[in-house]
């Protein structure tokens, strides 16, 4: 075959792809990004598949995961040992995994808090009434059960990431007052900036220390988090390194979004570390 027959077929393929793409968008609403470095035949073949797997959910019906179960009963929690408790709950774990019902977990929860939620909360929740081989439905516990804990201590864990990575915009998203964002204070603006200008005193920054100590929860929607911090900056990388360590105080509230945000931070090396708040 000429080369020049190849590029016409190619292009016939590249053509069918984005009518595809139109039609799942026009469809489903699927948005599709990318895909012009798959080539043209293996691209079809994904586009028809995920073509079926629309068209499967927006045909089905939502059924609780009880009956998609099939109506299963289990014992109650209070009514087992715990090394019975350790067996129903591994039973009920293999028969949602071979059901195509994926329950994940972001900390660990105490087993029979996690048998209560699966064999109580869970069955009434609702599904897609659909099975295809490769797909599962999800739930993570935290959607029903906030760790707060784990959330402001998650935060502070971006914060260092962000400000060492000299990610300052994506460090500007998590640091902000209750009533707006960065630009609407000068004082949170010169925080920002003069952790700024620490980090890029340095050709890099590396953390060789985090130890959460202690969480303070100041009612529902506020937090005080004190961490102890070392690490090391390089004002050449290849030249000698300075050594920060002590402790690193927050102030965090939850924002209108439900999302933890620092208000006030003080840490070793930019503000000398105190009690923050």
């Amino acid at each position: 075959m000429l080369q020049e027959e190849k590029n016409q077929i190619n292009l016939g393929q590249q053509a069918e792809n984005e009518v595809a793409k139109l039609r799942l968008a026009a469809r489903f609403g699927t948005v599709l990004t990318g895909g012009q470095d798959l080539p043209g035949g293996l691209e079809a073949r994904w586009l028809g598949q995920l073509e079926t797997v629309e068209s499967k959910f927006a045909e089905a019906t939502r059924t609780t995961v009880a009956a998609y179960l099939g109506n299963p009963k289990y014992p109650r929690e209070s009514r087992l040992s715990d090394r019975k408790l350790s067996v129903e709950l591994q039973r009920l774990s293999l028969e949602l995994e071979k059901a195509g019902i994926e329950v994940t977990t972001l900390y660990r929860v105490p087993p029979r808090e996690f048998y209560r939620y699966l064999t109580e909360e869970l069955m009434e929740e609702t599904i897609e009434n659909i099975r295809m081989e490769g797909i599962s439905q999800q739930f993570v516990f935290e959607d029903f059960y906030p760790n707060e804990e784990f959330e402001v201590e998650h935060t502070v864990v971006e914060f260092f990431d962000m400000l060492f990575g000299k990610y300052y915009a994506m460090l500007e998203s998590i640091m902000y007052l209750p009533q707006g964002e960065l630009g609407d204070s000068p004082e949170m603006s010169a925080m920002v900036d003069r952790l700024c200008d620490f980090t890029d005193s340095f050709d890099e920054i590396e953390l060789l220390n985090f130890e959460l100590e202690e969480i303070t929860m100041l009612g529902s929607n506020r937090a005080l988090a004190r961490v102890r911090v070392s690490y090391i900056g390089y004002p050449n990388v290849r030249g000698k390194g300075f050594t920060f360590s002590g402790p690193a105080h927050f102030t965090l509230h939850r924002d209108q979004y439900d999302y933890w945000a620092i208000e006030k931070v003080q840490m070793p090396g930019v503000y000398d570390p105190g009690a923050a708040g």
